[in-house]
């Protein structure tokens, strides 16, 4: 597998740890060409989210990068956002391939990051994040910050969904930073249905 700037890595596994995987199972045990050839590729995914999938599957967790910088100050913000971006490509990674306990070891440490590290003046990172996880993520995906359940109800999933509306309307009643929240409206059409939706609900805004 490969990705651009990043090149190309082989993984060997075992075939009866990644079989824990159905879409692996069915690819190797079926009658698919790999099955003879026990080869899968995977031009399309992040490496360094698979070998996070691959660690989970041995072990039951994955580590977390080691970020450096200054303690205090913007430094800091940057890591947390490297971070949150490095645990969205796995959880990403878990849902294309259904992987369940992935999704929900991604998804906490996600929470743990949480967006209580976003401070008010700060607005850019948060919003940028917003950003980058609905252009990695597809209509549905645990990522976005508000999903519909059966009953028609929003409901979270990583997101406190409180907490997100604070912060948003927090902006959006500020005049500067109301044409930070339409401009990233503007460059995620999603991000904005979802803004629009909260603003629907009363989630948003007095």
């Amino acid at each position: 597998m490969g990705d651009e700037g990043i090149g190309v890595y082989n993984f060997h596994v075992h075939e009866s740890i990644i079989c824990r995987v159905d879409f692996f199972r069915v690819a190797l045990q079926g009658g698919f060409k790999e099955a003879s050839t026990k080869l899968i590729k995977m031009p399309e995914d992040d490496p360094r989210a698979v070998a996070c999938l691959v660690e989970f599957l041995y072990t039951g967790s994955y580590l977390e990068p080691v970020l450096t910088g200054e303690k205090g100050g913007l430094v800091d913000y940057k890591s947390v956002f490297i971070q949150e971006l490095y645990h969205a490509r796995v959880l990403v990674l878990a849902e294309k391939y259904c992987c369940q306990a992935l999704c929900i070891t991604a998804a906490k440490y996600l929470r743990r990051c949480g967006l209580k590290v976003y401070p008010p003046s700060y607005p850019t990172y948060f919003l940028e994040y917003l950003i980058h996880l609905y252009d990695m993520s597809g209509p549905g995906s645990t990522l976005r910050i508000v999903k519909i359940n059966d009953q028609g109800r929003i409901r979270p999933d990583v997101w406190y969904l409180p907490a997100v509306a604070r912060w948003i309307g927090v902006l959006w009643r500020d005049p500067v930073g109301r044409p930070l929240v339409e401009e990233a409206s503007k460059r995620c059409p999603d991000l904005g249905e979802d803004i629009e939706m909260l603003r629907g609900r009363n989630f948003l805004f007095s």
